[in-house]
């Protein structure tokens, strides 16, 4: 198995599939393009963000300078929910689609938020419900494998994922 880079990820597919942290460094943005190359270095292609527009510096550019320099494509999308927020039903059905399709096609997703625990354990949490597990099955799933705090963190986001039908 590719390792996992040196911050707060986790593989939700070993070599496929990887949730966690936002890829940009929280306080040096000098360190940004050393944590990018992590993630292209495990193999990952596209970068699925949680957040909203306003609550990080943006890495969309630094991203795309990392992968040319390794020749990599990759992709980037953003399906903003509010921190310790759930998507709309509607929103969920579109990250999930988009992840299906990704893992389809070859590509390797990284989705995140700000700690990777929210709303990312949300995401994980109803992929996972997809991929055959029952709610409360994903959740002790989720919980898991992100290893470094408890996942999700509501009340309203585990609810969602207990909920979530395919």
């Amino acid at each position: 198995m590719t390792n996992l880079p040196p911050y707060n990820a986790y593989w939700v597919a070993p070599d496929q599939f990887m949730a966690g942290e936002y890829p940009g460094h929280r306080y040096n943005e000098e360190q940004t393009p050393a944590r990018l190359d992590a993630l292209l270095k495990a193999g990952i292609s596209t970068f699925i963000d949680l957040t909203e527009p306003h609550e990080r510096v943006p890495y969309e550019a630094v991203l795309r300078e990392r992968a040319g320099y390794y020749g990599v494509e990759v992709q980037y999308h953003r399906f903003s929910i509010g921190d310790f927020g759930t998507p709309s039903p509607e929103n969920m059905r579109a990250i999930l689609d988009m992840i299906h399709n990704l893992l389809a096609h070859g590509r390797k997703p990284y989705i995140h938020c700000w700690a990777g625990m929210g709303r990312t354990g949300t995401a994980v949490g109803c992929y996972l419900v997809e991929t055959g597990m029952s709610g409360a099955e994903a959740l002790l799933k989720v919980d898991k494998l992100c290893y470094y705090a408890p996942s999700p963190q509501t009340k309203g986001q585990k609810d969602f994922v207990r909920n979530w039908k395919k």
